[in-house]
């Protein structure tokens, strides 16, 4: 029997996840070489909106204009990633220097083009009609028996 390995190269590579927020919104987490997360998406309505999100990290994340820099009233220091529109991308998490913070922002335009995409999502809506359709062959399962054991009821008397 033949043991197939995981492709090792792939194990060296950024890493986009997508998720499902407990609201339902769909978010992406960009993640470096070394697994830790490096920008966390806004929420998106739909999965090829997540997708489109992914597409405008991978195209804005070499532009040094593209990234707002800020400090927060608690000292951390934090970056947004902007598309071409304006609107935010994604966001860092805080970082405690400014140096930090800039290997942070190397560490996102290293990774964003070549990182594959993970997908831990399902589609919400085929699996409710799966459930409620396996869910209505067990009612009309039940239904049946009941209708099979009141018609031996009826013979028997």
């Amino acid at each position: 029997m033949r043991t197939t390995l995981p492709n090792l190269n792939l194990l060296k590579m950024g890493k986009y996840v997508i998720t499902t927020r407990k609201n339902g919104e769909f978010q992406f987490v960009l993640k470096s070489t070394n697994g830790r997360t490096i920008l966390v998406s806004e929420g998106y309505k739909t999965k090829a909106n997540v997708n489109k999100g992914i597409e405008s990290v991978r195209k804005n994340a070499h532009s040094t204009a593209k990234f707002d820099l800020f400090t927060s009233k608690d000292g951390q220091y934090y970056f947004n990633v902007r598309a071409t529109n304006g609107q935010i991308i994604g966001s860092s998490e805080g970082y405690n220097s400014l140096s930090s913070r800039s290997k942070g922002m190397n560490s996102v335009r290293q990774n964003a083009t070549d990182a594959i995409v993970i997908d831990f999502t399902i589609d919400k809506a085929a699996a409710k009609a799966e459930k409620l359709e396996s869910a209505a062959k067990v009612k009309s399962s039940q239904k049946t028996t009941a209708k099979s054991s009141a018609k031996g009821a009826t013979k028997a008397k």
